[in-house]
């Protein structure tokens, strides 16, 4: 019972990670990264505003490459174990954990370098952007009831 619970735990780490080097695929980050333009032009912001994120953006970007480069190492690492004939639990167990720990760096970078976007905004365009973060959400929200097939 335990070995099929790791192994269906493994199972889903792999697929994660190759999520996480990826999240979206090709289509989808491409989709990603022009919402996230929309919402920025939306904004008005001003020149030093744009030149400021864009700063932000490309040091993440550079920041993020190294755990994108251990993610996709640590994906391969389990592939072989997994692949094994005979499952090394312990391996599998520090990969996975060393695995969270380079996702929880990457989340943390980007909650810093979003919390510093943020910080440059101006009132009116931190409540323009609650707005429509909110519209988004009740977006999505609709989306997924439709997906599921709620009545309510």
């Amino acid at each position: 019972m335990i070995k099929s619970i790791l192994l269906a735990t493994a199972g889903l780490g792999l697929l994660t990670s190759a999520a996480m080097a990826n999240p979206y695929g090709k289509d989808r980050h491409h989709h990603r990264h022009h919402k996230m333009e929309h919402m920025l032009e939306k904004l008005d912001l001003n020149d030093a505003q744009k030149l400021e994120v864009e700063q932000l953006r490309a040091s993440l970007k550079e920041q993020m490459k190294p755990n994108y480069e251990q993610l996709e190492a640590l994906h391969k690492e389990k592939k072989e174990v997994l692949k094994a004939d005979v499952l090394d639990e312990g391996r599998l167990r520090d990969l996975m954990v060393r695995e969270a720990q380079v996702k929880a760096d990457g989340v943390i970078a980007k909650q810093n370098t979003h919390r510093q976007i943020m910080a440059l905004l101006t009132p009116e365009q931190t409540e323009k952007y609650e707005q429509m973060k909110e519209k988004m959400k009740n977006k999505k929200k609709k989306k997924n009831k439709k997906y599921r097939g709620d009545k309510s």
